[in-house]
């Protein structure tokens, strides 16, 4: 996980980091939302 953070790292900003983190943890402690995808 952290080598495709420090990839992301070079694309995304540090604002947008924080919000694909923020939104991977939600689903993560949503089991309902990982089996619908």
């Amino acid at each position: 996980v952290e080598t495709v953070l420090s990839a992301l790292r070079d694309v995304l900003s540090e604002d947008e980091i924080t919000e694909l983190i923020d939104i991977i943890c939600a689903v993560q402690d949503s089991p309902e939302l990982t089996t619908q995808q």
